[in-house]
């Protein structure tokens, strides 16, 4: 994954490139779904593995216990935004009238409308933030909370390996 993440690296040059040209696609209007749907399942595919080897890492010794936990803080933001990303685009037919919602909102939705509800799957279940109406969506739910509850238990675990050290 580093060489992908790594501009030095061709892969990760090419990669770089790959995201400034849909910046610029899209700032010139012009459609870009599918390279920003690439772009999104790379990047999820890039966070799941972050946190397979942050799990890895629980068990390993580290030289620096501080490491886990500032991975951990850091990594917080970018499963906010990849799970937004997809709540999000489960709804992007019915923005456009080709489908019925998976996820209806009390108000049109907004970007921070798919972030909130992001944010919220572990603290509440309220229909505040919208209601999963489709399997799909009830399934990328579960695994948002999956997650999110993974992330607070190695938070939580490393945090309290930091005090017993």
């Amino acid at each position: 994954m580093d060489s992908i993440t790594n501009y030095d690296h061709p892969l990760g040059a090419i990669f770089l490139i790959f995201i400034i040209g849909i910046i610029i696609w899209g700032l010139l209007g012009k459609e870009s779904r599918l390279a920003s749907d690439i772009y999104g399942i790379i990047l999820s595919f890039a966070w799941f593995l972050e946190l397979v080897s942050m799990n890895l890492l629980l068990v390993s010794p580290l030289k620096d216990p501080v490491l886990l936990l500032v991975e951990l803080v850091l990594f917080v933001p970018i499963v906010l935004i990849g799970f937004s990303w997809w709540y999000w685009r489960l709804n992007h037919l019915s923005r456009i009238g080709k489908g019925k919602e998976a996820i209806t909102f009390d108000k049109k939705p907004t970007p921070f409308s798919y972030f909130a509800k992001t944010a919220s799957v572990v603290v509440s279940d309220t229909t505040e933030h919208g209601v999963c109406e489709t399997d799909v969506a009830r399934a990328i739910r579960i695994l948002n909370g999956f997650v999110v509850l993974d992330i607070f238990g190695l938070t939580l675990s490393r945090a309290v390996g930091l005090v017993i050290t």
